[in-house]
């Protein structure tokens, strides 16, 4: 029969952010990241979950992801933006997208 260990929530939690932040991350992404990544195993989407932290550490590393995400707003309008990513983690961007959507959503109320 075959043992598999099982880690609680704060474990993995710890584990990524970790990873992340020897990489070069900054711990505010780090931990962002990592609870996306925690949560997605706990929704039962294990492929997008825990697993991913050796593939974005190997993709620093290949200089095929930034630890560091910078957006850049390549088009704005009062109602929208194009945004540029720049390599970063795509979590980041996403929620950097957001916080830009709110201000904008703020601004025509």
């Amino acid at each position: 029969m075959n043992e598999y260990k099982r880690f609680s929530k704060g474990e993995l939690f710890r584990f990524a952010v970790e990873a992340f932040l020897k990489s070069g991350v900054p711990e505010e992404d780090s931990k962002l990241v990592a609870d996306s990544l925690v949560t997605a195993n706990l929704r039962g989407v294990d492929s997008h979950g825990i697993m991913r932290v050796p593939y974005y550490v190997d993709g620093i590393r290949s200089g095929l992801l930034s630890p560091v995400t910078q957006i850049e707003v390549i088009r704005d309008t009062p109602i929208s933006a194009v945004i540029n990513g720049n390599r970063g983690f795509c979590i980041v961007v996403a929620y950097k997208a957001m916080r830009v959507a709110r201000k904008k959503r703020r601004n025509l109320v």
